[in-house]
């Protein structure tokens, strides 16, 4: 919350990311992804839902990390969620 109210005051727009699934289940990940959201609706920073992306576990590079086309889908979604609070920086 500290870093979210620093860069709001610097006139930054803040976008945080829900977490991305991985291929084996990680216990409290639906509470976190709640709590993250949370966050972001208090403090007014973005949410970019990367939970709600399509997942195949064939499109991660290993155990964690997201690769080729889940990654690409990742990255549309803070994309998506700039352009909606900050559609002056579109190009």
């Amino acid at each position: 919350r500290s870093m979210i109210a620093t860069a709001v005051r610097e006139g930054r727009v803040v976008i945080v990311t829900g977490l991305s699934r991985q291929r084996i289940p990680v216990p409290g990940r639906d509470q976190y992804d709640a709590a993250i959201r949370k966050v972001a609706l208090e403090t007014g920073a973005g949410f970019a839902d990367w939970g709600a992306e399509e997942f195949r576990t064939a499109e991660m590079a290993d155990i964690l990390h997201p690769a080729g086309a889940y990654s690409q889908r990742l990255s549309m979604r803070i994309v998506q969620t700039l352009d909606r609070l900050a559609p002056d920086c579109r190009v």
